[in-house]
């Protein structure tokens, strides 16, 4: 679909990814290099994640662990967080660079319970894991995919009604 977006440019994609915390829905604005935060009570505007190093956000993640949302940004190969924890942010609030420029394409994240992030990437039909803080080049951790993955989560391992594993 191909549409003007408010600024007059035109436009293939709109809103990406949605992620649920906290009483609030962030929606990934792509045309409008934005995570908008809403109130899901009354969907009333709270906040916009904006920054000069946020382009084309598609893909949102929630880490438990820390309570930040974590946004793929697609634009310049990178993934950052929001510096605002366990709660919702308020105004416009500039994200924080978590991995930069280091997953093309990002399509998908997860943690694991280890803490260590895992990132696909389209075009090179891989994804990459990274140490829990981020830092590092990425190692390959599945490669040769046999399609551009779109979407990975992390399911953690919990005891059946059973007590088996």
């Amino acid at each position: 679909m191909t549409f003007d977006d408010a600024h007059g440019r035109r436009v293939a994609n709109s809103v990406r990814g949605v992620l649920c915390h906290a009483g609030h829905l962030y929606v990934a604005d792509e045309p409008e290099n934005a995570v908008k935060v809403y109130i899901l009570a009354t969907g009333a505007l709270r906040a916009e994640i904006v920054g000069p190093n946020l382009r084309e956000p598609v893909q949102l993640l929630l880490n438990e662990s820390d309570g930040r949302p974590y946004i793929g940004s697609k634009g310049n190969d990178s993934i950052l967080t929001c510096p605002v924890a366990h709660s919702a942010p308020v105004g416009k609030v500039e994200p924080r660079t978590f991995i930069d420029g280091k997953v093309k394409h990002v399509s998908g994240m997860a943690f694991d319970d280890a803490g260590r992030f895992y990132a696909a990437e389209r075009p090179a039909r891989r994804i990459k894991m990274f140490p829990p803080d981020g830092r590092g080049a990425g190692d390959d951790f599945i490669t040769g995919l046999p399609d551009d993955p779109e979407f990975i989560h992390h399911v953690p391992k919990t005891a059946s009604p059973e007590g088996k594993p």
